[in-house]
């Protein structure tokens, strides 16, 4: 199967994906809010007591939230049942697949006072071993947020074609290990991402010297910038591991 072919098919499959992830997270706000319903002061037979009895209250609120809890664990149980489905689905092309290696949520406000929406941006890694191709996956859904009312809306996929990381690349591999993440704020972190994939494909093409170089220079330019201290430092001891001088 052509390269072109395989980012069409691994596309359709994630539309998919995104659709049967938006249903599910639909059918489960639908939960939390008639749970929410039901405990509410108009429709609590209790209600006088509250008001003058906070323990009555507190026992009422303790109970909400452990069934509210239960309905977010059932929710992530049955996403994480849809991420082994299509796992398998993948697995049948000679494909792997990493659900979630990153996720991010961006809240909006529209002009309709009470009325929000995000943008739900998950990240997934798709691994073609066989051919030697990587491919990261944007899936993209919206949450509405309406007063007492949450609706979710698949909104697409994009797919990025990245250099595999592997076997093949050991330099580029010690060097993702070393790089300490947690203080990787994520606009630079997407820089950080380039020049590994930079100095993945020279690694894999026999050019490492030339492009860790090339990046041991750009980083330099911009060492004002702590997370790029970060990778540089992380930089310099791979290139210490593996003996090499840039």
């Amino acid at each position: 199967m052509e390269n072109q072919n395989i980012i069409e098919v691994v596309k359709k499959i994630f539309e998919e994906f995104g659709e049967r992830e938006a249903e599910i997270r639909n059918k489960y706000a639908v939960r939390k809010y008639d749970l929410l319903d039901k405990y509410s002061c108009e429709n609590c037979n209790q209600r006088e007591k509250c008001y003058y009895d906070e323990k009555i209250y507190r026992e009422c609120m303790e109970k909400q939230n452990e069934e509210y809890d239960a309905i977010e664990v059932e929710e992530a149980d049955r996403i994480i049942d849809l991420w082994f489905e299509y796992e398998e689905k993948l697995k049948q092309l000679g494909l792997e697949v990493e659900f979630d290696v990153h996720s991010d949520k961006n809240c909006f406000f529209t002009a309709t006072p009470g009325y929000q929406y995000y943008i739900i941006h998950e990240y997934h890694a798709v691994m073609d071993k066989r051919r030697k191709k990587a491919y990261l996956v944007s899936v993209y859904i919206y949450e509405y947020n309406k007063p007492w009312q949450t609706v979710y809306e698949f909104d697409g996929v994009e797919i990025e074609e990245k250099e595999l990381i592997d076997e093949d690349t050991p330099f580029t591999n010690a060097l993702t290990d070393n790089i300490p993440w947690e203080y990787i704020r994520e606009v630079w972190a997407n820089n950080i991402g380039e020049f590994i994939q930079k100095i993945a494909k020279a690694e894999r093409e026999n050019r490492l010297n030339e492009a860790l170089k090339e990046v041991k220079a750009n980083v330099e330019a911009g060492l004002w910038v702590y997370d790029y201290r970060h990778f540089y430092s992380a930089l310099m001891k791979t290139c210490k591991q593996f003996n090499i001088s840039i």
